[in-house]
């Protein structure tokens, strides 16, 4: 955890912006990991024989990258709260 000792921040809002770093990491390496794929052709068939399955694999991939990266543009605080990094019940 990142807090210091005269960080007025709650460390309950740490350990949330902490766990949001690790979704990001997380998503970015899924996202690596299937761009890598589809890429490389890993797990494809055959080329002829496999022709329609090797399609719709690419096609899959290429669906799931997509989404994997607008996933990571909602990863966004949405509390008040956290994005102020204070607690608004406190005056």
């Amino acid at each position: 955890m990142r807090q210091a000792a005269h960080d007025p921040v709650d460390p309950e809002i740490h350990v949330e912006r902490d766990y949001m770093d690790f979704c990001r990491a997380e998503l970015a390496r899924m996202r690596e990991e299937v761009s890598t794929a589809l890429a490389t052709g890993a797990g494809e068939g055959e080329a002829v024989v496999d022709k329609y399955f090797n399609h719709a694999l690419r096609q899959f991939r290429t669906r799931m990258v997509e989404e994997l990266a607008e996933l990571d543009g909602a990863l966004v605080l949405r509390a008040p709260r956290l994005r102020a990094g204070r607690d608004l019940r406190q005056p």
